[in-house]
């Protein structure tokens, strides 16, 4: 491969790991207001 083409698949790389790495990290918790604690999720148990 060129040096051209080194760079680009490089760039490439990196990008992806940098925005895998944020996606990770943007979505680590859930933001959960502590007014609502024992609220009710609409589900009942059926029994399975």
């Amino acid at each position: 491969m060129s040096t051209g083409w080194s760079i680009y698949v490089i760039v490439l790389v990196v990008l992806n790991i940098a925005g895998c790495a944020w996606l990770l990290f943007a979505n680590r918790s859930v933001q959960i207001d502590p007014r609502e604690k024992g609220q009710s999720t609409g589900h009942e148990f059926d029994g399975i």
